[in-house]
């Protein structure tokens, strides 16, 4: 995880159907088998934050068996502070008071952790040290810390580019001495105070020198003698990978073995020009190539130091090495090279489509067409995704809010998501929605609102994985789109193209083929009219292909009384039944503050008549507010709605004449709910942080004593607890309610 700049994009087509093509290698399987059928690798993976000591045996029972029931593959470990807001904030009074991150008590839950989610057909994977950034600990010594150069003279220290250095110099090394005409010259190198972060702090250290093999390999030592002690016997059994994150370590200036390194690469010695790094005047025959060729240097030993390195010892113990290899002095396109699971990242907040791009294209793409070359099959490229910024993941976010992201990311190249996060939830049902990743988001979990609803997006994602992962790549320009990440795989003549249309209108499609509609899992002909936010796989060369079909029409709005049903996420009361001839409003504009401030799931029932019964082919939810819908039709499920278009297909002689009934299972966000507990006195003392120069929120100053009890205090209105609080009570509430109309279809002739 790491805070990168999004940059502005610019495209001149103004309705633009941008597509991703994949063409079956000769080895491929029938795409709809995958389709129908996603291997285990293309499954939605979680990242699982475990914060400090806010963890529980019984929590990550329940974390873990949502994360089976929903449909996640693969999860991936992480051990950080109480809170990161940003960086760490450490609270007194947790669920497990006394843990330390990779100490012997907390390998101890690892290990039942690890059985428990391998029982359940989980992949594991585990940050290689505690925090997300990078690779170190409190077993890294001074002399193997990362190092950096100091310059003294007449009593003033300098650092690279001439700074003043203000640190301490731990374990410092006199490197040379210089007599210049401003007088006697000392550099030195010491320890660089750059620490695996955020992490609690009896588990932070010095990270390791990523230039030194000593020191690479004392890291190592240390963490995989602590895996193999744990979870041996699940290497290669479930446990599959070791993670490193995305690298935020700073940059390093000097290692013990520079000077052989530097001579070996470069063919000259360094020292003579050392202090031209702090803006001291050098002179020689190297002097104006001298900071590019260190720079060289530098990034040619974290490739074969620290990546090589890394790589040869996961390997030796059975495990595959992850990483997210950019942002560090090093070369993104060669380090990636060795790196088993190569991961960049994405972020939620704002348009995609509409002035945001993934960070680094530029480095993305000669990643991507490095490491995924055209006509090499089952490449992989994955991401941390749906990262979320305190503005953009305050416990409003959705699927439908989540899938621009997501599309876009796919049209990119990338194949494989690790939803970024999911905290492990210490406390039972009282306690809600409960801990979070401290102010970064996207919130997933099983204490959401619609972690019911999440096994549909997630089965979303899964089906365009696997397709996405099916067969070999190479290049189509036949499709608009410019540079977003265009590819076709081919054997004979099986293509798979996925299209996603981002633009606010319609978009006309003419191709014959096969449509594979990732939302609900269907297969048939292409739609004629692929709706705003729509995506889905144009399949050709399987079968003769399909003429597009136009979409079903309205044939009649669904009237009476209805009854709305309404069950709170959060403990405690909920709203009074309703019956009304008039069901669809944002509840927003409600005058009941309960039905304003209301967070869960209200269920929608009607009886109804249905004349045209034999030709209803499916019934449209009209607008849902940007939330999830589950839909039964005289006790039939028909699916979870949430992408658009908002339909369910009706299968025939499910609708009688007379005698119908549907029942609609509408959820909403948590943020309404919270903010109505915003106008109640709090139930703990928060402090509140700043990100970027601004507020963002607040978080407790130690674990209420209530959450030991495992529900709120009895004599508190508010309903519910979230670790931490983005919200007022003028914080503005997120649009709610099945605003309709619900209308049953049928084909246009």
């Amino acid at each position: 995880m790491s805070c990168l700049c999004l940059k502005k994009i610019r495209t001149s087509v103004a309705v633009a159907l941008f597509a991703v093509s994949v063409c079956g290698a000769a080895s491929a399987p029938d795409p709809a088998e995958a389709f129908r059928r996603p291997p285990q690798t293309a499954k939605v993976g979680v990242w699982w934050h475990w914060m400090g000591t806010g963890v529980s045996r019984e929590g990550l029972v329940r974390d873990l068996d949502w994360m089976a029931e929903s449909g996640v593959g693969t999860v991936v470990a992480f051990a950080g502070p109480d809170v990161s807001a940003p960086g760490k904030v450490e609270l007194a009074g947790g669920p497990s008071e006394d843990l330390v991150a990779a100490t012997p008590a907390w390998w101890a839950l690892m290990r039942f952790a690890v059985a428990e989610a391998v029982r359940r057909g989980l992949e594991v994977g585990l940050h290689n040290c505690p925090g997300y950034s990078h690779s170190g600990g409190p077993w890294t010594r001074p002399e193997h810390a990362m190092r950096e150069l100091v310059f003294e003279q007449d009593g003033r220290r300098l650092g690279v580019g001439g700074q003043p250095f203000a640190g301490p110099l731990v374990d410092a090394r006199e490197i040379a001495r210089y007599s210049l005409p401003s007088g006697e010259l000392v550099v030195s190198h010491v320890a660089k105070p750059s620490f695996n972060s955020p992490a609690q702090k009896d588990a932070t250290g010095y990270e390791c020198d990523k230039m030194s093999a000593a020191a690479v390999n004392a890291h190592w030592d240390h963490v995989l003698d602590d895996v193999k002690k744990a979870l041996g016997d699940f290497i290669g059994k479930g446990f599959n990978f070791l993670h490193v994150d995305s690298y935020e370590a700073g940059t390093p200036s000097w290692t013990p073995q520079m000077r052989e390194a530097f001579r070996k690469r470069r063919g000259y010695d360094p020292i003579p020009y050392l202090p031209s790094l702090a803006g001291f005047a050098v002179s020689g025959a190297r002097a104006a190539t001298f900071r590019r060729d260190f720079d060289r240097t530098v990034a040619d030993l974290y490739r074969d130091v620290f990546f090589r390195l890394s790589r040869d010892r996961l390997h030796a113990v059975g495990l595959a090495f992850s990483c997210e290899p950019y942002t560090g002095p090093f070369e993104t396109e060669a380090c990636a090279a060795f790196v088993d699971r190569v991961g960049t990242e994405f972020w939620s907040g704002g348009c995609p489509w509409d002035g945001y791009e993934l960070p680094s294209p530029g480095q993305w793409g000669r990643v991507r067409d490095s490491h995924f070359p055209q006509g090499v099959p089952n490449r992989l490229f994955e991401a941390e995704a749906l990262t979320g910024w305190p503005e953009s993941s305050r416990w409003d976010e959705t699927p439908a809010k989540l899938k621009p992201f997501v599309d876009f990311a796919f049209a990119r190249g990338i194949n494989r998501l690790m939803l970024h996060s999911v905290a492990l939830q210490p406390w039972g049902d009282g306690i809600r929605p409960g801990m979070t990743f401290g102010c970064w988001g996207t919130h997933f979990g099983r204490t959401q609102t619609w972690a019911q609803d999440a096994a549909a997006f997630f089965a979303f994602i899964s089906r365009c994985q696997a397709l996405l992962q099916w067969g070999a790549r190479a290049d189509d320009a036949r499709w608009p789109g410019g540079d977003w990440g265009q590819f076709v795989r081919r054997s004979g003549d099986v293509t798979v193209r996925f299209l996603v249309n981002p633009s606010a209108t319609n978009f006309t499609l003419t191709a014959r083929g096969e449509w594979f509609d990732p939302a609900t899992g269907e297969i048939g002909a292409p739609p004629s009219v692929v709706a705003p936010g729509q995506s889905g796989f144009l399949v050709t060369g399987r079968t003769e292909g399909l003429s597009p079909e136009p979409p079903p029409l309205p044939a009649a709005e669904l009237t009476g009384t209805w009854t709305i049903d309404w069950a709170s996420a959060a403990p405690g009361p909920s709203p009074a039944s309703l019956r009304t001839v008039r069901p669809f409003f944002d509840w927003t504009t409600s005058g009941d503050d309960e039905i304003r401030h209301f967070s869960g799931t209200a269920t929608y029932r009607l009886s109804f008549d249905c004349p045209d019964a034999a030709t209803v082919t499916a019934i449209d939810l009209g607008d849902l507010r940007g939330n999830s819908a589950r839909v039964r039709v005289n006790g039939v499920f028909l699916g979870t709605v949430w992408a658009p278009p908002h339909r369910v297909r009706v299968r025939p002689g499910l609708l009688k004449p007379t005698g119908n009934r549907i029942e609609i299972d509408y959820t909403n966000v948590w943020a309404n709910r919270l903010i109505g507990d915003e106008r109640f006195p709090e139930v703990c003392e928060r402090r509140t942080a700043q990100c970027l120069g601004r507020e963002i929120g607040s978080r407790p100053t130690r674990y209420p004593a209530f959450l030991k009890t495992g529900r709120l205090p009895p004599d508190t209105r508010r309903r519910t607890f979230s670790m931490w609080n983005y919200f007022t009570a003028e914080s503005p509430l997120v649009p709610s309610g099945l605003v309709g109309p619900v209308s049953s279809m049928v084909n246009a002739k």
